[in-house]
């Protein structure tokens, strides 16, 4: 799954506005997109308290290159393209989700719910996914650069009260080409911070009960 020098001349049919081709990664003839997604690190766990403060969890903002279940590369001369015959099980909004959602729970003092499961919480964080990409600054026979970026706010969930911001972010090489190694990078740069802001959020309750 070695992504190719040649970018396919053919357009791909993807929906995404600006997006005209696809990145070959697999020799033909290939019948099916091979599936991927971000893992989550089961192994920050924390024993909960007896009174978790609930989070509400909002589904991330995301340009809409990133909206679906396309993976997306940005190459040298800085056009984005689509990964062929690979795709996320979910959408991309849906995994940092779920992904944020595990970094919470791992808090002993926070507990994370989404909007839809009708429980109450005093709180709502929200992410703006500036970046989530694949650079292929060196080449595309080369490891791309991983760059991921969020902006995060944290308020309280009645009237909106800002409680504070902050920004969160990480690159790194993959160990290839690989859409594999992508995919590994990506998810261990979303699972270390997705924890960083699940401590952030922590820190600012904590910080925000002391001055009330």
């Amino acid at each position: 799954m070695i992504i190719n020098k040649k970018i396919n001349a053919f357009w791909c049919g993807v929906a995404l506005v600006g997006l005209s081709a696809c990145v070959s990664i697999l020799p033909e003839p290939m019948s099916a997109n091979n599936i991927y997604r971000l893992s989550i690190d089961q192994n920050r766990a924390y024993q909960k308290s007896a009174t978790p403060i609930a989070i509400r969890v909002d589904r991330p903002k995301t340009p809409q290159t990133l909206r679906g279940k396309d993976l997306i590369a940005t190459l040298e001369d800085n056009r984005v393209k689509v990964i062929d015959k690979a795709e996320w099980s979910q959408s991309l909004p849906d995994q940092i989700q779920s992904s944020l959602l595990s970094a919470i729970n791992s808090q002993n003092d926070l507990v994370g719910v989404i909007p839809t499961s009708g429980a109450r919480s005093n709180y709502r964080v929200h992410i703006t996914v500036e970046k989530f990409e694949a650079h292929f600054d060196k080449g595309l026979n080369a490891a791309p650069r991983i760059d991921v970026a969020y902006y995060v706010t944290l308020a309280k969930a009645g009237n909106r009260n800002l409680i504070g911001t902050a920004n969160f972010s990480k690159s790194d090489r993959a160990e290839s080409e690989r859409v594999t190694h992508i995919v590994r990078t990506k998810s261990d740069i979303n699972s270390d911070l997705t924890f960083e802001i699940s401590q952030w959020i922590s820190s600012q309750l904590s910080l925000n009960k002391q001055i009330n």
